[in-house]
């Protein structure tokens, strides 16, 4: 596998991550995150499951809804900032 393909993977599991949590914060259900964001359920389906690839339109569009910006959506320590509120 090639560093492009591997960094690619893990992004894509780090937003499979984190836009659960950011939408749970917002009490958004998936439907009313791809309502705002302008994408179907389905797509918001299979980027929380890891299944889909996102494009970097819908990323933004997603962090845009999120009320927040696509570097932190698929930053490894907003998983663990996450854990850490919630713990608290």
């Amino acid at each position: 596998m090639s560093p492009k393909s591997t960094t690619k993977q893990a992004s894509e599991t780090v937003l499979a991550r984190n836009v659960p949590v950011f939408r749970a914060q917002l009490r958004l259900t998936q439907s009313q995150l791809a309502a705002k964001a302008g994408i179907s359920q389905s797509y918001v389906t299979k980027i929380e499951t890891g299944a889909g690839n996102v494009t970097l339109e819908a990323l933004d569009r997603i962090a845009s809804a999120l009320d927040t910006n696509a570097a932190t959506m698929i930053s490894p320590l907003t998983i663990a900032s996450q854990s850490a509120s919630r713990a608290a």
